[in-house]
């Protein structure tokens, strides 16, 4: 979403209502992050970075939003170009089964390394 889509959310959140009188609804609690929005500096980044991992050997692709959240959500929103999701891939996010793919762990490491190098 962006900024505009989360208030939408939170409003629709609080405007829910109980579907019998026999219950109550009480909604605690908000938003406790923005939403991340995408800058262009941020989209350069990516570009950079996506570069950057064809010379290493490999493609970074670029993600549907996941209607996750990260501390990025807090760098971008100030305007700071941010990448999100650059870890080690894997499958299983936040379950019993999650895991990583020990194969990302080098080109990875790799392509943060020369993004720090170049920036």
């Amino acid at each position: 979403e962006n900024p505009e889509g989360g208030k939408r959310i939170c409003d629709a959140i609080a405007a829910l209502q109980p579907s019998s009188a026999d219950y109550k609804v009480d909604i605690i609690g908000g938003e406790d992050r923005p939403a991340y929005d995408h800058s262009e500096q941020g989209l350069a980044l990516f570009e950079k970075a996506r570069l950057l991992a064809f010379e290493i050997g490999f493609e970074l692709a670029a993600t549907e939003r996941t209607g996750g959240v990260s501390d990025g959500n807090f760098t971008a929103i100030l305007g700071t170009p941010t990448l999100d999701g650059m870890g080690v891939d894997g499958a299983g996010a936040h379950t019993l089964h999650e895991h990583i793919y020990v194969s990302s762990i080098a080109p990875r490491k790799a392509l943060l390394t020369r993004l720090m190098e170049t920036l």
